[in-house]
């Protein structure tokens, strides 16, 4: 399990720290925040666990973490942010940095860059279909059809079907760790 981009937005806002792509400082400053106001103390390791920035295989996390996370947020424990978090995913709102498939024209390009230093260039074809015209040091090459309905700066671009030369390969995310860096449109 590990945290979602909604949740780790509200730590973010919470601790005044940047959470996007934090360091091992940002986690510190974040842990510090959080013993200060819940009385328990996270230690670096088990933050980035919760972020994503460490798989050893550790998926499951004591409630008595979860729980402290929630009432960091000012929740009374973890179900209770749950059953908060189920309700407010329902919500229309914008989303800062985010740009819609659907606000492009066919012939478009989106550049966009993650760390550590991967770059894609997509062509948009209509109907959320993408052409990689350009790609540096990413598993996507150019030619591959992709489906993307949006892309969100500083976090994950999520591809829900990659197709190459005619063969499926499946679904794709790049930049699952910190997100994208850079988001360009060329009109």
């Amino acid at each position: 399990m590990t945290l979602t981009p909604n949740l780790i937005a509200r730590l973010e806002q919470r601790s005044g720290t940047n959470l996007h792509n934090p360091s091992d400082k940002d986690f510190l400053a974040l842990a510090e925040s959080m013993q200060q106001a819940t009385q328990v103390h996270l230690g670096l390791n088990t933050l980035k666990r919760l972020f994503g920035r460490i798989d050893d295989g550790h998926q499951e996390f004591r409630i008595s973490t979860l729980n402290a996370i929630a009432r960091y947020l000012d929740f009374a424990d973890w179900q209770q942010l749950q059953e908060f978090m189920e309700r407010g995913s329902s919500t229309f709102h914008a989303i800062e940095g985010e740009l819609r498939t659907a606000d492009l024209a066919v012939g478009q390009q989106v550049m966009i860059a993650y760390t550590p230093d991967r770059q894609v260039t997509f062509l948009y074809q209509g109907n959320d279909e993408f052409e990689v015209i350009k790609a540096e040091n990413s598993k996507l090459q150019v030619a591959d059809l992709c489906t993307i309905t949006a892309f969100v700066r500083h976090y994950p671009l999520i591809i829900t079907r990659v197709v190459r030369r005619g063969q499926l390969l499946g679904a794709y995310t790049a930049a699952r760790m910190g997100g994208l860096t850079s988001l360009t449109i060329e009109v």
